[in-house]
């Protein structure tokens, strides 16, 4: 969606840029002469080729136009803090610290090979989205539970969040578990999945 609506930003700025040169041509070869003018308007609309490329460039740029105001205003600028009232005033915390409490929180199980919070606002209150990829042979219902409990608390009791209306756990990947030679840890991190969050 990133892609598509960057392509039609470039795309659409191009256009202007066009359409605001061809105008400032108008003013530079002189706006009196009427006979340019017609001219341009003559082979724009006389050519039925021209004609159709003016009119499905027009349509174009509306609709890109429509697409990046309605894509600006249903997706909205993203969340970079979360603010309260308490009796001494108002408390701002940032979506950053509250993605670091959560990681942290998520590396206490040993269960859990990553976690990747998001956080959002949501019409009644704040929705936590937690994308992790467990160990293989962990109970999920039970890591989810848990894991879903000890955000809510640690929210609550170290940064004063109360306004939590969900915390979301989506499994992402089950990881499995290395082969144990020796001493070596059955939780071996050495494997990297990073880039696959």
């Amino acid at each position: 969606m990133k892609f598509i609506s960057g392509l039609f930003k470039l795309i659409y700025t191009f256009a202007a840029l066009l359409l605001g040169l061809v105008m400032a041509s108008f003013l530079i070869s002189g706006l009196t002469e009427k006979d340019y003018v017609h001219k341009l308007v003559d082979a724009a609309f006389n050519n039925s080729n021209t004609r159709l490329y003016i009119g499905l460039s027009g349509i174009f740029l509306a609709a890109s136009s429509l697409f990046i105001i309605l894509g600006g205003i249903l997706t909205g600028k993203p969340v970079r803090s979360i603010a309260y009232n308490n009796p001494e005033g108002e408390v701002t915390v940032s979506v950053k610290t509250i993605q670091d409490l959560i990681e942290k929180a998520g590396s206490e199980f040993k269960e859990i090979k990553s976690i990747n919070p998001h956080v959002k606002k949501g019409k009644n209150g704040i929705i936590i989205s937690l994308r992790t990829y467990i160990w293989e042979g962990a109970n999920v219902p039970i890591i989810a539970q848990q894991l879903q409990k000890v955000v809510k608390e640690r929210s609550l009791a170290i940064l004063g969040l109360d306004n939590i209306s969900s915390v979301e756990v989506n499994i992402s990947k089950i990881i499995p578990k290395k082969n144990t030679k020796g001493n070596q840890d059955i939780f071996d991190n050495s494997e990297d999945y990073s880039d696959e969050l």
